[in-house]
């Protein structure tokens, strides 16, 4: 009799014994995001077209409402100098790698060097980091999560800003991003063609900015524990993450002497940085999320909610009478057992924690712009916490909340002005100052990089007082340097009937000794304020 004829005739059913299909995977095997129906892969596709098209629309929009600010004229000045020269120039300064600089090279050479121009650079690195991102998010958590990451992404005036500004910031970014995508396919499914993207895109990290090291550092604390408990996670082994290692290494080898100069110098000179507080990190934190207390209070409270859960669950009867169990339950709190969710929360916070604890104990190092590499994952961890949210209209209010008041940000920062008003001054001046007069300009640095970009052509005489406090090589100003250099402004002037006075990044005190210097022979005609800079006229 079969099986199903004598289920008909008992009512009980036949337990099966075959055994259930394994979920493992082949060690070495990638696990690779499930097939959809052709429908769905084509409103998946749409979606991301839509996402990445917003997120260039919104980087490129406005390439030149702002003027370039100071450390963007370096980066333009420089790399505006020969190839040798830009290396040369790099080199001996050892303030940052060398790769933006030449990169920047070359792009001025094929598309010019006017303000969208020089930025353009930036914002289609920050594009490209919209769909790498999205990759990591399809490998990690799905499509959905992945989707939602890059709206977060693409909206984010923390990356607009960075877009906009041809400094190595998105670049940075953008390489960092790549470096994390091999990393997974080389953990998943190692091969030479992983192991080299890998090596190649870490490489291109420390190339681009000082603070790559904490990226490969980062990368280290999140593989190393599993190479210690087994010998290999996923396909790496010891000997495979080590061989990724040292050619990253060699292959960084020539800029590693100058890092190191650098590290140094800095211990020694500190950086106008200051000893970040518990307040600082958290501001700073603050920022990746769009300068919103709100919105980084809640992005902070569901990236913990996509690393713990809290459960309601039954007590346990036993050892009580059923009608005193019925109805009892008690909360369990648990973190989530994810290879995928200990990757995001290394990458989140590593890169934020590191370089904050070596400013505690050493010369601060901390900056809220090198904070571009720890996005990314944040931006993932919201997005699992979202998308796994219960019950569902929880999910709809946060989403209503977030894709709402984004655009808000968004659009508060296109009518900001961030950027100190270089271009400003110069075109006061090119329009007011004449032949005759003389400018002087308060830092060198100023007058080395940022002015004479936009003061070409004026034929107007410019000098510089300072170094200024941006410039690596600070001098001390107090006694007889300052005393000297104020003696000598006199001097210079005294053929000019009008003298036009440049303030920008000097402190408050020296400019206001400068001033008082240029009234023992002048008297202040004008005194124009612009954003971060100041204008004066002098007439005797």
């Amino acid at each position: 009799m079969s099986a199903r004829s004598r289920e008909s005739r008992t009512g009980k059913s036949t337990p099966s014994t075959a055994p259930e299909p394994s979920t493992e995977l082949p060690k070495g095997q990638e696990r690779q995001p499930a097939a959809l129906a052709p429908r769905h892969t084509s409103i998946a596709l749409g979606m991301l077209g839509l996402v990445i098209l917003v997120g260039l629309s919104l980087r490129f929009y406005g390439l030149d409402h702002e003027s370039l600010w100071l450390d963007e004229g370096k980066s333009v000045g420089v790399a505006s100098l020969p190839l040798g020269t830009v290396l040369q120039k790099v080199y001996e300064t050892g303030t940052n790698p060398p790769l933006h600089y030449v990169m920047l090279h070359f792009w001025i050479k094929a598309f010019g060097d006017s303000e969208s121009s020089v930025r353009a650079l930036s914002a289609v690195c920050s594009v490209a980091s919209i769909l790498i991102l999205y990759s990591i998010g399809v490998a990690l958590a799905g499509r959905a999560p992945a989707t939602l990451a890059i709206v977060l992404l693409s909206l984010s005036s923390f990356h607009i800003h960075f877009a906009q500004e041809a400094r190595a910031y998105a670049l940075f970014g953008m390489f960092s991003l790549l470096s994390m995508y091999f990393l997974l396919k080389a953990e998943g499914n190692y091969s030479v063609f992983n192991a080299s993207g890998y090596i190649v895109a870490s490489a291109l990290v420390l190339y681009s900015h000082p603070h790559g090291l904490f990226v490969i550092v980062t990368q280290n604390i999140y593989i190393l524990p599993g190479l210690l408990r087994s010998a290999r996670t996923g396909a790496l082994h010891w000997r495979r993450w080590a061989l990724m290692q040292g050619l990253t290494c060699l292959a960084f080898s020539p800029w590693l002497g100058v890092l190191a100069t650098k590290a140094l110098y800095i211990q020694s000179h500190r950086l106008w940085y200051p000893r970040p507080s518990a307040l600082g990190l958290l501001s700073a934190i603050g920022t990746l999320c769009g300068h919103s207390k709100v919105i980084s209070c809640l992005f902070m409270v569901l990236a913990a909610a996509a690393v713990v859960t809290v459960r309601r669950e039954p007590e346990s009867p036993t050892g009580r009478s059923s009608h005193e169990s019925v109805g009892k339950s008690r909360w369990r709190l648990s973190i989530r057992h994810s290879r995928s969710v200990y990757f995001l929360c290394v990458w989140f916070l590593a890169p934020v924690l590191i370089p904050f604890l070596i400013s505690q104990v050493s010369a601060p190092i901390f900056n809220w712009r090198y904070f571009i590499v720890a996005s990314f994952s944040l931006y993932l961890l919201v997005s699992i916490a979202v998308i796994q949210m219960r019950p569902r209209y929880m999910q709809v209010i946060i989403l209503a909340v977030v894709i709402l008041w984004y655009p808000v940000r968004t659009i508060e920062h296109y009518k900001e002005v961030n950027k100190a008003q270089w271009r400003s001054v110069a075109n006061m001046l090119k329009a007011q100052a004449g032949p005759d007069d003389i400018v002087v300009v308060s830092a060198d640095f100023c007058l080395n990089y940022i002015l004479p970009y936009y003061m070409r052509g004026s034929g107007i005489r410019q000098i510089g007082f300072s170094r200024g406090a941006n410039e690596e090589e600070q001098e001390d100003f107090s006694g007889e340097v300052e005393a000297e250099r104020l003696a000598g402004l006199l001097e210079q002037t005294k053929d000019h009937e009008r003298v036009w006075l440049v303030l920008g990044h000097i402190k408050a005190n020296q400019a206001g000794r400068i001033i008082g210097k240029l009234q023992e022979a002048y008297r202040v005609k004008g005194r124009h304020e612009f954003y971060k800079v100041q204008l004066l006229l002098f007439e005797r």
